[in-house]
């Protein structure tokens, strides 16, 4: 159910993007992938992990300096020694590393700097996150879904979480295309965890991406 719904959720962005880039001379498309440094931070940080990001961007310029720019992203997120259980709140909680992966949705405005082969930028922007799945190892090695029956009671996950994005990168044009590379921090607004007696944990870290864009509509 979690990769049905995402799956049509990138679809929908496709076919809403696709339209107006054929037409628009200042459209572009790109491919990008990189790694996630994660933890989850809120009442209790937990360590830092590491995962993978990777997707596909459709940009649309706004005039010689400004785009907007929709992403659709596969990323793995998380972190490790986090408290989870009935009684997270309490000492006797079980310690676990927690496994998140997301089809993340941005939306981010885009500053460029124009230079002659070199294109500084930075951008921000919110993002929504639709979980495709959750997994915990415990303390005592034992792996699992979050939401087997025997550990639903320990990590009730939240399938949306929502958050924002800020970065910066540099761009290099060859030719018509572009490589680039870019830096950013994601910063979840709401816990990634419901139930009464859940800690607060927000998603939380860096994203490292390399990359190559190709003009459209030319």
């Amino acid at each position: 159910m979690r990769i049905h719904r995402a799956g049509l959720v990138i679809l929908a962005l496709a076919s809403l993007a696709a339209a107006p880039a054929a037409a628009d001379g200042q459209a572009a498309m790109g491919v990008k992938a990189g790694a996630n440094l994660t933890r989850l931070t809120g009442a209790e940080d937990s360590e830092s992990v590491t995962g993978l990001s990777a997707g596909a961007y459709l940009g649309f310029g706004l005039g010689d300096r400004l785009a907007i720019q929709i992403e659709a992203s596969y990323a793995v997120r998380g972190g490790a020694g986090v408290r989870i259980g009935a009684n997270a709140l309490e000492d006797t909680a079980t310690t676990s590393d927690v496994r998140l992966t997301y089809v993340e949705v941005p939306l981010l405005l885009r500053a460029g700097y124009p230079g002659e082969r070199l294109l500084p930028t930075v951008f921000i922007g919110p993002y929504a996150g639709f979980l495709l799945s959750c997994r915990l190892t415990l303390s005592d090695g034992s792996e699992g879904d979050c939401d087997d029956e025997s550990r639903a009671s320990w990590f009730n996950d939240r399938g949306t979480e929502y958050g924002l994005m800020v970065g910066g990168g540099l761009d290099w044009a060859i030719g018509e295309s572009t490589v680039f590379v870019d830096t950013r921090y994601a910063l979840g607004l709401f816990s990634i965890q419901g139930g009464d007696n859940a800690m607060d944990l927000r998603n939380g870290g860096l994203t490292i991406t390399g990359g190559f864009a190709i003009p459209l509509g030319r």
